[in-house]
């Protein structure tokens, strides 16, 4: 059976229609806002995220597989026991940091790293409680100054001195902290 011929007009819509048509091209600023505005207020059903969540492929069925690999310091971080061992960390050091008496950016700190000594991993004795300005002191005792205050050793990049910038505003000036009003 012959098909019937296509028109241009319908030629253009088929391809219009078409979602690799919107490859590599990028909408105006005006269409994104209207995009945007119509989109604003309006919430997916639970039927409707429970299709979405279903359609991508999981697991080896998925195209960014890459063979079951997972970080192993990730695995052993989102444990229910490193989790037990944290808090019980810093409940046995009062929520108190040991080095500068802080008590706010509390960080339980491995005294020996657990791929070193694995079997130390969630031992007790091998934890100590930190701030965050005394966590990173010990594990980059170079950039800590010895007036006491964080190198300025950000790249040229601004958008990553931005962020590193912030990053410090957030890890040092903490009201409650002893390491207040020292130059970093």
């Amino acid at each position: 059976m012959l098909r019937k011929p296509i028109t241009e007009e319908t030629r253009k819509k088929l391809i219009k229609n078409n979602p690799r048509y919107w490859t590599g091209k990028t909408l105006s600023s005006e269409t994104k806002a209207k995009i945007s505005k119509a989109h604003k207020g309006k919430t997916l059903t639970l039927e409707h995220r429970k299709h979405i969540s279903e359609s991508v492929p999981k697991g080896k069925d998925n195209p960014a597989w890459k063979g079951g690999i997972y970080p192993k310091h990730l695995k052993i971080r989102h444990s229910a026991e490193y989790s037990k061992w944290t808090r019980a960390i810093k409940k046995r050091d009062n929520y108190i940091c040991q080095e500068c008496g802080c008590n706010k950016n509390l960080i339980s700190h491995h005294k020996k790293g657990i791929f070193d000594y694995p079997l130390l991993a969630f031992d007790l004795v091998n934890g100590i409680t930190l701030c965050r300005p005394c966590h990173i002191k010990i594990h980059h005792p170079n950039k800590w100054k010895a007036q006491g205050g964080y190198a300025n050793t950000a790249p040229d990049n601004n958008q990553t001195r931005g962020k590193l910038n912030r990053h410090r505003e957030v890890l040092f000036f903490s009201p409650h902290c002893q390491h207040n009003g020292k130059l970093f």
